[in-house]
């Protein structure tokens, strides 16, 4: 910024500091890039259950310490700073939320990429560079134990026998049977009749 003297204040007025013939000053000033905290992404693994995850990103769009930023307070949100997307080769999100939210429900590795804005604002470390994030969803684990008892039922008349057994674990959500289970007698909720 320059500031002037007027032309016609000339002999009425002159800097406090500086010699007589001066009437123009330049200031100059820079304003700082507000650095703002890298957000972070639980890394610790779930498994599918069915329900929706919802995640929230830790530290997202605080504003880092260390700054003298007048009326802003550091570790205090400061709104639309970052944009978050849905990474490339990411599972799908049900919802990507520029507030940090992330929901999903299905198995897999999620992945987000969160960038500052525009050039008013840096990583608290001074980069600019955009983050990636990524969490997983680990796949249930499903089990059906082999039947090791069954229940015999002899009939004389007819010299058969016949057994009924409940696959423990068998869950018709997670489980289907082949059409081999399904000839010997399994039924989808796992029950074997069984006739010898």
């Amino acid at each position: 910024m320059t500031f002037t003297i007027k032309d016609a204040q000339k002999n009425n007025a002159k800097w406090a500091e500086g010699s007589e013939d001066e009437t123009a000053r330049t200031v100059s000033f820079t304003i700082e890039k507000l650095r703002i905290t890298k957000p972070t992404w639980n890394n610790e693994s779930e498994v599918y259950s069915g329900s929706q995850f919802t995640w929230t990103l830790g530290n997202f769009s605080l504003i880092a310490d260390g700054q003298n930023v007048s009326g802003l307070v550091p570790g205090a949100l400061f709104n639309g700073a970052l944009t978050v997307a849905q990474a490339s080769g990411s599972a799908v999100f049900g919802t990507v939320g520029q507030d940090g939210t992330l929901k999903a429900k299905n198995a897999g590795k999620y992945s987000v990429t969160v960038a500052l804005k525009d050039g008013n604002f840096l990583w608290e470390d001074s980069s600019f560079a955009e983050l990636t994030l990524t969490h997983t969803v680990k796949r249930l684990g499903v089990t059906v134990t082999d039947p090791q008892n069954a229940t015999y039922a002899h009939a004389a008349s007819d010299h058969t026998s016949t057994a009924d057994l409940t696959e423990t674990g068998y869950n018709s959500a997670y489980m289907a049977l082949s059409e081999a289970s399904a000839a010997l007698g399994f039924t989808q909720e796992g029950i074997l009749t069984a006739v010898n």
